[in-house]
Formats: C-alpha cells, structure tokens, sequence
C-alpha cells in the first residue's frame, strides 16, 4: 500500500477515532533543524494539528534525551501541552558542544518507543508517529499487519517511511515557533 501526504485532510481521517501520538524529541529536532536552519516546531500546535474535535486522544508521549538534567522547562512545557515525557539523562562533563551533540547520537527511544506502541495498539485505532528514522519501518509494518493505521507525522520522511506507513505528513512552517510574532514565511 502505498501513503499519501494527508494533511489537511488528516483530520476528516480520525474523526471518532482513538489516536496516540508518539514523538521522537531528538529525532524531529534534528531533522527540523536540517531544513529549517534555527528554526524550532511549537510542540503545541503539532498536538494540536494532529486531532479534530472528535478523535480522541488517548495517548501522546514526547521522548528525549536531556544533557545534565538541562531540559527541565522544555519537559514541562510538553507536560502542560498534554504529552506524557520519558526522558534519558546523559551526564557530560565536557563543554565542548560536539561531545554534547556527540552524546545525544548516542541515545535514543528507538525501542522504549516500539514497546509503548506494542502495548497500547490494541487500544488505538490510529498511531501518529513523530519521527523519520528508517530503524523504525519494522515498528511501522507491523503497525500496518496489526489492523491500526500508522501516519508520519515529521520532517525529512525518507521514501522507505512513506512506502509502508499508512499516511504521512512533513512537517510545514505553520508547526514552527514564530520568531517574534513573526511567522517564517514572512522572513523569506
């Protein structure tokens, strides 16, 4: 089966339906990062964008990776959003900002992610995943095999996602923080 890039349309997709939302924080800021140079996704209009008035949301889980306990405000502003946060902390001396980024490569929610999805698939009738790691196409098929429909919802989706995901969405500027009241397509 073959996906197709569903958004707006998204919506009239999960009408009535149970959703869960699941984010990999590491892998959407990188990615976002690598298309839009300094910009940042507002985490709020991302949940926001995922769901209608009538789907229900019965789970949305941000995972991330935090260097020295430094992401304290950024958790609990996901939490006041409505996601649910699973956090590793990786302590690192060094102030030298590549063995920082060095560091968060080094970790991820690849499977702390696919057993929290395994768990609940039975609950859910439509899983949004936040990520576009190829390692999670396994994840995503199986998905698919278990009867739940699987939308990628992220940015820089490689093929091999959008090939065996139900759906998929890139992410656009209308999910990017505004810079001073100031939306990105007016600074072009």
């Amino acid at each position: 089966m073959k996906a197709t890039c569903c958004y707006p349309p998204i919506l009239r997709r999960l009408k009535m339906k149970k959703v869960g939302v699941f984010v990999d924080l590491r892998n959407l800021y990188f990615a976002i990062n690598k298309r839009f140079a300094g910009r940042r996704l507002d985490y709020h209009k991302y949940l926001k964008g995922t769901l209608d008035e009538s789907s229900i949301l019965l789970r949305a889980i941000a995972y991330g990776v935090q260097i020295n306990e430094e992401s304290e405000k950024f958790i609990n502003a996901l939490e006041y959003y409505g996601f649910q946060t699973k956090y590793k902390n990786v302590y690192v001396e060094s102030p030298d900002p590549e063995e920082r980024t060095r560091a968060l490569f080094r970790e991820n929610w690849n499977v702390g992610i696919s057993i929290d999805i395994a768990r609940l698939l039975d609950k859910l009738d439509v899983i949004i995943l936040g990520s576009a790691d190829r390692e999670l196409i396994p994840l995503i098929e199986f998905i698919g095999e278990k009867g739940c429909e699987c939308i990628i919802f992220a940015s820089n989706i490689p093929p091999e996602i959008k090939e065996v995901a139900t759906a998929w969405i890139e992410i656009g500027d209308q999910f990017l923080e505004t810079i001073n009241g100031i939306n990105g397509k007016d600074l072009e």
